[in-house]
């Protein structure tokens, strides 16, 4: 009986405290993969970016079928031959009535929703060229004396606990919310007006019925 009481008796399990040199570690090793994947994944998209530049003008019939196929024919692309690399600023000024005229109402709607999350991505940025600076010039504490990669420096993660810096972030969130915000409602604005515009106009496809299988 005493064998089975003493059986019974609890262990008591080694407990682990967080260190902040454990969690200076973590930070970095995160902050080294991710650098490297940077570094990797930057220098395939300009090889990439390279070849596509150098192929889409050598051969026009892959890259450019609407000017090549008569049933596709599309004047904005026969007449907006962009060289090597201009094409890349170029696209962003060809206007939104002569793609109404050209691909219709869809395109349009997919190339500015792809605008507008340029848009906002180059809010984040403008954002970064503030905060990343903020973030960097942190005081230096136990917390955060071990990291030396800057990249580790340049986020939140390094900031301590009650920091005045991190109004930063909080103001920088409202600006870029506040930004996304707009820009959807400006969005709104164009479809709603455009799309009237689009399917009011004097065009068979707006005017017709098509009506399959009658016997």
């Amino acid at each position: 009986m005493i064998g089975n009481m003493e059986s019974l008796t609890p262990v008591s399990t080694p407990t682990f405290m967080p260190s902040s040199a454990g969690n200076s570690v973590v930070i970095e090793t995160n902050a080294d993969a991710l650098e490297a994947t940077v570094m990797s994944y930057g220098l395939l998209m300009i090889f990439v970016l390279a070849i596509f530049s150098f192929v889409r003008n050598r051969y026009p019939k892959l890259f450019n079928v609407r000017a090549c196929v008569p049933d596709l024919y599309c004047d904005i692309a026969a007449k907006s031959n962009f060289g090597g690399i201009d094409w890349i600023w170029n696209v962003f000024k060809v206007e939104d009535e002569h793609l109404l005229e050209c691909v219709g109402l869809d395109a349009v709607c997919t190339i500015r929703f792809l605008h507008l999350g340029f848009n906002m991505a180059f809010v984040g940025c403008l954002n970064a060229l503030v905060l990343i600076p903020v973030y960097m010039t942190a005081e230096v504490t136990d917390a955060n004396s071990d990291t030396d990669n800057w990249l580790s420096k340049s986020n939140i993660g390094y900031l301590i606990d009650q920091d005045q810096r991190l109004y930063a972030t909080v103001i920088s969130s409202y600006i870029f919310f506040g930004s996304a915000m707009y820009l959807i409602l400006q969005e709104f604005k164009w479809y709603t007006t455009n799309r009237h515009k689009f399917l009011s106009r004097l065009s068979p496809e707006n005017y017709t019925v098509f009506v399959s299988g009658l016997p």
